[in-house]
């Protein structure tokens, strides 16, 4: 599904060049749960906006499905191939809860009647009660915006989600339960293993990365499984 081939990216800083990744090649399969574990600063989230086509490769190339990122055009990517669900969260502060998930879908062409029954659903999907789809975003606890904040991704309907230390500003028992919703998406579809969602969690927490179907730690601008 997203695949990295001898992907480097370095930075200059005050004195001299810092190596962020060095030659780093790995694949992220369809219906897969993946974390990619490392202290603050290792390059975690640059990878992730590598893939999300944020910025790019100084040295060798990504490619989603087969085709290299360079020859798809970027907005489509973003919009309908990956999308990315944020530590802040990043929900719209003047939008309620369900016109928050709807606004991918009214993007992409979705008549709004449409965009709201299936935003419905998809805040059902991450236990999200109707009573709370007229609210703003600040009168929700920080579990539940980040909750919409996956919803809103599952409404783009892209294949891959990028995940962006999700569980950072929430307390021991939301971060599960976060995580718990993650692992489901990647197996839901049709009830077939392998056939759901590519999901990929930077994460610093060492308890959390041990959920995934696959660890990646990532240190020295290098990337390696972590064996379970």
């Amino acid at each position: 599904m997203l695949t990295l081939e001898n992907v480097s990216y370095s930075y200059t800083g005050r004195s001299s060049r810092v190596d962020v990744l060095h030659g780093v090649t790995c694949t992220f399969e369809q219906g897969k749960f993946y974390t990619i574990q490392g202290p603050s600063g290792c390059g975690k989230s640059t990878m992730l906006s590598l893939m999300a086509a944020l910025d790019h490769p100084q040295e060798g190339r990504i490619l989603y499905d087969g085709t290299p990122l360079k020859e798809i055009k970027t907005a489509r990517y973003r919009h309908s191939c990956v999308t990315t669900i944020f530590q802040r969260f990043n929900l719209l502060t003047y939008a309620t809860v369900i016109e928050n998930v709807m606004y991918p879908q009214l993007l992409n062409g979705v008549k709004a009647a449409e965009a709201r029954k299936a935003a419905a659903e998809l805040l059902a999907k991450v236990d999200i009660a109707e009573s709370l789809h007229k609210r703003l975003p600040r009168n929700l606890s920080g579990g539940e915006q980040q909750r919409v904040a996956i919803a809103r991704a599952l409404a783009a309907g892209a294949k891959v989600i990028l995940a962006d230390e999700p569980t950072g500003n929430l307390d021991e028992e939301n971060s599960r339960r976060v995580v718990a919703i993650l692992k489901q998406l990647v197996r839901e579809k049709d009830g077939q293993p392998g056939s759901g969602k590519t999901i990929i969690m930077v994460t610093h927490d060492g308890d959390l990365a041990k959920e995934a179907d696959v660890m990646y730690s990532l240190r020295g601008g290098m990337l390696r499984v972590v064996e379970a």
